[in-house]
């Protein structure tokens, strides 16, 4: 059998025993959520443009494995495209990978770290062909054709400076605290960051915590090198996203060292003792508090003492 054959093969096998059940519906909602539309618009399929000179859509998605819809909807305006293969299959979408020419094959899934023997194999062969630009791969694919740049390009645009961008997308795991990552690339495949979208309700708040702990985690210099930046943190399209930084460096062990694990406990006591000692100070600020002491003076110092104490749980047990 040839590489692509082990490919399609590893595909199907991941995913007659995945336990992420995904479905068609969840792609067509995390399409809609890359081109930061509503639940409820309609996705305008490429097949069902007008032919009678009536107003075209400025977004079409194709679902169409032919080379020459790509140069059609070129001809129509939409050159601002990018095609992905789904994996493991359209019925059971887990992630989207950026198919390009041969002439500049990119990887795009650094964003998965798979730990068991079939995924590793899956991960491995895919990698592999997808180096050399072959598609004969790929068993689903989904084309989105725009006449201009879709509004996370224009976000990435601003956020890196870059205007030449690829992107992968990882669906996340099912449930009700579903997000998306979006692997933010240049058209090089060199990484940018990492977009971070909520797919479910339950998702936003989870992404809010996320940005607030790496604000803080970034007060600590013994960890910045090991944490990622953030890039931007905020309201886009009407969703609350994480734009963060791709951390440098190989990927470490899956199990700790010893070592490892006694930095980090010195770096859990340094916070503790840090924050410990603020908490104590203003303790003592307050006990020392004069009786003619103004309201605001009061509420300034309980206001400083709380933040402390919010705080103080960045470095500790969750």
């Amino acid at each position: 059998m040839d590489e692509g054959g082990l490919v399609r093969s590893a595909a199907v096998a991941i995913e007659a025993a995945s336990r992420f059940r995904g479905s068609a519906d969840t792609l067509d909602e995390v399409l809609r959520l890359f081109l930061g539309w509503e639940r409820a618009d309609p996705l305008p399929e490429a097949e069902d443009l007008p032919n009678n000179g009536a107003a075209l859509p400025d977004v079409v998605v194709s679902r169409s494995q032919a080379s020459s819809v790509c140069k059609q909807l070129a001809r129509q305006g939409y050159t601002r495209q990018h095609r992905f293969a789904i994996l493991p299959s359209r019925t059971q979408p887990r992630w989207l990978l950026p198919l390009t020419d041969a002439r500049r094959a990119i990887d795009g899934f650094e964003l998965y770290t798979p730990y068991s023997r079939a995924t590793r194999l899956m991960k491995a062969l895919v990698v592999r062909v997808r180096a050399i630009g072959w598609e004969g791969w790929v068993r689903h694919s989904v084309l989105l054709a725009a006449r201009a740049p879709l509004p996370i390009e224009t976000l990435a645009t601003e956020v890196t400076g870059e205007k030449h961008l690829s992107f992968a997308v990882s669906l996340g795991t099912p449930g009700p605290v579903q997000k998306v990552t979006v692997q933010v690339m240049r058209s090089d495949g060199k990484i940018l960051g990492y977009l971070k979208m909520p797919l479910k309700s339950g998702a936003e708040q989870r992404l809010r915590h996320e940005a607030d702990t790496i604000e803080k985690l970034q007060r600590f210099a013994k960890l910045r090198a090991h944490i990622p930046q953030l890039l931007f943190a905020g309201s886009w399209e009407g969703r609350f996203v994480v734009f963060q930084s791709a951390i440098e460096g190989e990927a470490g062990p899956v199990r700790m060292t010893e070592r490892q694990v006694q930095e980090m406990r010195a770096d859990i006591l340094m916070a503790r003792k840090m924050y410990g000692d603020a908490i104590q100070y203003y303790d003592q600020l307050l006990a020392q508090a004069p009786k003619d002491a103004t309201a605001s003076q009061v509420s300034a110092l309980l206001a400083g003492r709380a933040l402390t104490q919010g705080t103080e749980g960045v470095g500790g047990e969750q």
